[in-house]
């Protein structure tokens, strides 16, 4: 037990202890939400195709190779291959169809080896279907993975919203991906979710179902739950065939 003033230290002393925020990789982002920290509950929502698993793997990769967190990405409908297919098209700019029928083409073996020490290095692992993450076996916080993100967590019998509140409170970063409608509806947030999460992002991208969209490659990330301060929407671009979300200044 503690008081209001030595908590307020405890506080400032954590503060203090990052030299810089950890960054989202939207700048924007970062200065609704301060970027990312141990602890927190990220959700991310959005109808199917609307880039839902581009935005865990992206995430997954930042958070292990530039905020150097021991990461897990669990995916509970894609197979590993499709997955570290996402990875090598986010880090080494090899279209994903290239990983598909398509083959390989021109330049793209030497892409691969270039980044292959930096794919092998980072402290990032890949749980694939019908395999037991985090959330399914560290019932006795033993676990050596600081980030925990599951896509499509909806399907995972461990990510349900109590067992998240153990998993931040023993100072994981959990990151989610869930159906739009198992989140947000007409009347509002779940609270059941709402309870749990900090920050709850709604992905939107305008031309996914309009060909003749006056938005092409743009998307909306809304902030529609944000514990810290007030909601917003950002403005990014998608490129999917990297299985990546940019900055509209990098795009």
């Amino acid at each position: 037990m503690v008081s209001v003033v030595q908590a307020l230290q405890l506080l400032e002393v954590a503060r203090a202890g990052r030299h810089e925020s950890r960054t989202t990789g939207f700048s924007a982002l970062d200065e609704s939400t301060g970027g990312f920290d141990l602890g927190q509950c990220w959700i991310v929502v959005g109808t199917p195709g609307q880039g839902r698993s581009a935005l865990a793997a992206q995430w997954s990769w930042l958070l292990a190779s530039q905020h150097d967190f021991t990461t897990e990405l669990a995916s509970t409908r894609e197979p590993v291959t499709r997955t570290a297919a996402r990875l090598a098209a986010l880090v080494a700019k090899v279209p994903m169809s290239h990983f598909g029928h398509r083959g390989l083409s021109g330049h793209d073996p030497e892409k691969l080896r270039i980044v292959g020490p930096r794919l092998e290095s980072a402290p990032l692992s890949i749980v694939g279907p019908g395999d037991l993450s985090m959330a399914d076996v560290d019932v006795d916080g033993l676990s050596t993975s600081q980030v925990l993100v599951v896509d499509d967590a909806h399907q995972s019998s461990g990510t349900f919203p109590r067992r998240i509140v153990e998993l931040t409170a023993r100072g994981h970063l959990v990151v989610l991906t869930l159906p739009r409608d198992r989140v947000v509806s007409e009347a509002g947030i779940d609270p059941m979710w709402a309870d749990v999460a900090d920050f709850i992002l709604d992905i939107d991208r305008p031309d996914l179902l309009e060909r003749t969209s006056l938005r092409p490659g743009e998307a909306d990330l809304h902030l529609v739950r944000n514990r810290w301060g007030p909601t917003q929407s950002h403005l990014v671009a998608f490129q999917g065939h990297y299985s990546r979300f940019v900055d509209m200044a990098h795009g």
